[in-house]
Order: structure tokens, then sequence, then C-alpha cells
């Protein structure tokens, strides 16, 4: 008699209750001495807190590694271990996507993306994951890495490029800026038309998108190049001085700068 994948129980080590974390820290990546924040912050040193902060960045990113290693198992399950260059893949991942929103009480949208970024961690990134893992890059950072790498995917200079982020990624610290130019610097070294592909396929999505806020308001949000975004902002930066006078009790703001 056949088991379906569905029925097999969860291992004896899951552990569901709170609590677990403080008890023992190391279960998440976390190596710190709980009672230095467990009583009274307040009283403790500096240094001991800074390196609390340092050590919780570290677990973070650890706990993201361990969940996107769950991710990308039940999409291998599903998909028969493919990580692209399979016909099922999109519909694969919207399984996996599906039943992680309703378990993690999050939108369809985070959800697809966090498995997708799950996928691209085991089969296009697993030496960067693995700095993931060790707590060298942060959560963010390892989403930056993966979305300004997707276009290699299906290639066989992948592992090289991903070797060559993971080994200068543990140099120094990244911005997200820094970070796009290694990411491109790699990927060009094994394929300069990539790089090329990729400013053209940005340029071909731009889109405006609105969505309703509370309190009457609502966010317009524009996506375009530096230029006409500069251009834009330009006419309507124009437009709020030719408009507001000295006496008017409107003020800018504090977003009404180009960044």
């Amino acid at each position: 008699m056949s088991t379906s994948r569905d029925s097999v129980p969860p291992s004896r080590a899951t552990v569901s209750r709170y609590g677990w974390a403080s008890e023992d820290p190391g279960r998440i990546g976390l190596h710190l001495a709980t009672d230095k924040v467990a009583e009274d912050a307040s009283c403790g040193h500096i240094n001991d807190l800074m390196d609390v902060i340092t050590t919780c960045r570290a677990g973070e990113s650890f706990l993201l590694w361990t969940k996107y290693r769950a991710l990308a198992g039940i999409h291998d399950q599903l998909a028969g271990g493919c990580g692209d260059g399979d016909g099922r893949l999109v519909s694969q991942q919207s399984q996996v996507a599906a039943r992680y929103a309703m378990t993690g009480a999050i939108s369809p949208q985070v959800s697809a993306r966090h498995v997708s970024e799950a996928v691209a961690m085991v089969h296009r990134l697993p030496r960067t994951g693995e700095r993931l893992r060790d707590g060298v890059i942060a959560a963010w950072q390892f989403t930056r890495i993966v979305s300004r790498s997707d276009l290699i995917d299906g290639y066989g200079y992948r592992a090289a490029v991903d070797e060559e982020i993971a080994r200068r990624v543990g140099r120094g610290s990244w911005s997200g800026k820094r970070l796009d130019a290694l990411v491109d610097s790699a990927i060009f070294g094994h394929d300069p038309d990539a790089v090329r592909r990729r400013h053209h396929l940005a340029k071909e999505g731009r889109t405006v998108t609105t969505d309703p806020l509370a309190d009457g308001m609502a966010e317009l949000r524009a996506t375009a190049t530096v230029e006409d975004v500069a251009t834009a902002f330009a006419a309507i930066d124009a437009l709020i001085t030719r408009v507001c006078c000295s006496n008017d009790p409107r003020r800018r703001g504090r977003g009404a700068q180009m960044r």
C-alpha cells in the first residue's frame, strides 16, 4: 500500500511550542548567553547587547536558509527534483506557494517570492546560500543577489558565477548597489550579453501602479528609467513651486526630494 507524501507524519524533532528558542538558542544558529537580555536589557553592557544584535542577524540568516531548504525540498518532491528547465516548474511552484501562504499566513505574492528564492538558493546559488547559512550575509542581501542573478538559470556557467559571488561577498560590507555591481560583474565575465538582456527586460517592464491607503489616501508607484523619473520629478517639483506661496499652509514634506 503506497503512502501519500502528505500523510507522512512530521518529524519528532519538529517543535511548535514557544520557549524552545530561549532554552536552546543554538538550535536556530544563535550562540549567545540569553541572560544578557532575559531580565533587564537596560542594565546590560552595551558591547554585550551589540554582540546579541549581531548574532541575532546571523540567526535570522540561518533561519531563512533552513526555511528555504524546506520549501525547496517540497518543491523538488512535487517537481521531481528539477530546479529549472522543466515545463512543470511554474505550476509546481504555484502549488508550493499556495500551501506555504496558508501555513504562513502571508500573501500569495510574498509566498511565491519566497518559494522562488528557495528554489534559486538550492539549484542556482548553493554556495551563496552557504554564506546565508553561516550568517555572512543578511537575508535582504541574499534576496538581492537572487533577484539580480535570475538570468543565469539554465546556463552552464551558473556554478562558476555562484562560486565567484560566494567568494567575493565574504569580504567587506555590501550595500544594495555594490551587490548589484558584484553580481553583474560575475555574470559579465561569462556572458556579457546577459547583463544587456537584463537592462532590456527592465526597460520593457516599466509600470505604473496605484494602491488605496487608509484615511482617504492612495499610493502611486512608477517604475521607469532614471532619466524618465528625473524628468517626471522635476515637473512635479516645478508644479509644487508654482502653486505654493509663502502663506500656503501646505509643505513639501520629507519625501519631496529626489533620492
